[in-house]
């Protein structure tokens, strides 16, 4: 479980962007992003959870191949009720217009969350009753 993040958060990013050799000029944008995150309806919903799971790792065999193997990380899972959301996070940009930009980001994926969807409940038994994409850049949470 994620609880509500308490630790200053600047030092943590000025490490990701050493880390990762991104400039520092990133970090007010990166730290932006992550203030517009925690104000967001998806993450008060998320920390009102009473189960909450942060880059959440899975691994199955693929569909009726048993010699392939899927695996990928779900950026954020939490239950509501009985059932499972699902979120990716993505920072594409694909141009100015906000809403032709969730068009053109839910269409590219669309693959990745059934393909989530159906992992989870393949490994936990439990159902998915919503799957999204938080485009960051656009401060929008869109399903699918």
């Amino acid at each position: 479980a994620i609880e509500a993040p308490t630790a200053d958060l600047e030092p943590l990013a000025r490490s990701l962007l050493e880390d990762t050799d991104l400039a520092p000029d990133a970090l007010e944008p990166l730290l932006e992003t992550v203030a517009r995150v925690k104000e967001s309806g998806l993450w008060k919903r998320a920390m009102a959870s009473p189960e909450r799971l942060v880059e959440a790792p899975f691994i199955r065999l693929a569909d009726q191949d048993e010699t392939k193997i899927v695996r990928g990380v779900i950026d954020l899972a939490f239950r509501e009720g009985d059932s499972w959301v699902l979120v990716d996070y993505k920072s594409d940009r694909v141009g100015n217009d906000p809403d032709q930009a969730e068009q053109t980001l839910r269409a590219r994926y669309a693959a990745q969350l059934a393909t989530y969807n159906e992992a989870w409940e393949q490994v936990t038994g439990q159902k998915v009753i919503e799957c999204g994409l938080l485009l960051t850049h656009y401060d929008r949470y869109v399903t699918l």
